[in-house]
């Protein structure tokens, strides 16, 4: 994605002086923006796009925001101390993702016997647990705070992938592969 150096560098240099930002922002899909206020934490690049994790004011709670929708930023007088509990190893270390919660989940992922060798041969999770089945299938399990990238990520292998728990995880990826199916449904009648 693109991203207008002078937005990142403003955001850069707010992270570096502790300074607050007021921000025009645009969700994925929106035509309107809202205006917010951040306590900008850090610049962070996942899978090739910049991200700006923050406390936003406005939601009163840890956002994060693609750089490349932010069409202003302004540093504000205001400075900020980043709380001692949101390092980068609490925010980022699971390496699933850029969207933070709070809640932590415990992940089980079975993988087929024909996508199980790619799995085995990457650490996905710095914590992760494997369970070899019979038959060259396997269960991976890790704690996370990144659903939606994890349902993401077992999207991604098709029928190789099946997510065993939480509960949560489960209904996600039911309910996307559910929505796909309806979709391919109707194409198919179409013709």
């Amino acid at each position: 994605a693109r991203v207008n150096t002078r937005i990142w560098e403003t955001l850069a240099k707010a992270i570096r002086d502790n300074k607050r930002l007021s921000i025009r922002h645009t969700s994925p899909g929106e035509k309107t923006y809202t205006d917010r206020e951040v306590d900008p934490y850090y610049l962070v690049n996942c899978k090739g796009e910049w991200y700006l994790s923050s406390f936003c004011h406005t939601r009163n709670s840890i956002r994060t925001f693609a750089v490349s929708r932010i069409q202003r930023a302004e540093i504000l007088s205001e400075t900020f101390t980043l709380p001692a509990a949101m390092d980068k190893k609490t925010m980022f270390g699971d390496q699933f993702g850029i969207v933070w919660k709070p809640d932590h989940y415990k992940v089980r992922i079975r993988f087929a016997p024909e996508v199980a060798p790619y799995i085995r041969e990457r650490e996905w999770h710095p914590l992760q647990r494997i369970k070899d089945l019979r038959g060259g299938g396997l269960v991976r399990e890790f704690t996370t705070n990144h659903l939606p990238e994890v349902k993401d990520w077992v999207l991604s292998w098709g029928s190789g992938a099946t997510a065993l728990s939480p509960t949560i995880l489960v209904a996600k990826v039911a309910a996307s592969l559910s929505m796909a199916l309806a979709q391919y449904r109707r194409r198919i009648r179409r013709g």
